[in-house]
């Protein structure tokens, strides 16, 4: 049987090792800033639980660096954010109602 963070790792990519705090921190962005994003992505809130990749650490200093250097300002971020979030949620039920019927195909 996969563990869950088997299947994390496969669909992610990595397996969430970081809480909004840890990655808020060395971004520059506030906590709050961190989980507003969190959320516009999609996500629901994590709390302290870690639910946060290096990956997600890694986007969250490239988003502070566009804001620092004033190419665009926070709430244009997540209005951003928030547009590729809901369009990856799209995405992502369509491949989940083609799946039925592509598995019916697969040997077994």
């Amino acid at each position: 049987m996969t563990a869950p963070e088997d299947l994390e790792r496969a669909i992610i990519g990595a397996v969430p090792e970081l809480t909004g705090e840890e990655i808020a921190g060395p971004s520059g962005l506030s906590v709050q800033q961190a989980q507003r994003l969190w959320r516009a992505r999609g996500f629901p809130e994590a709390g302290d639980e870690a639910a946060c990749s290096d990956a997600d650490a890694e986007a969250l200093v490239r988003v502070a660096r566009i804001e620092r250097e004033g190419r665009l300002d926070f709430d244009t971020i997540v209005k951003m954010t928030r547009a590729v979030g809901q369009t990856v949620d799209r995405l992502a039920e369509g491949e989940v109602a083609l799946l039925p019927g592509l598995l019916e195909g697969a040997p077994s």
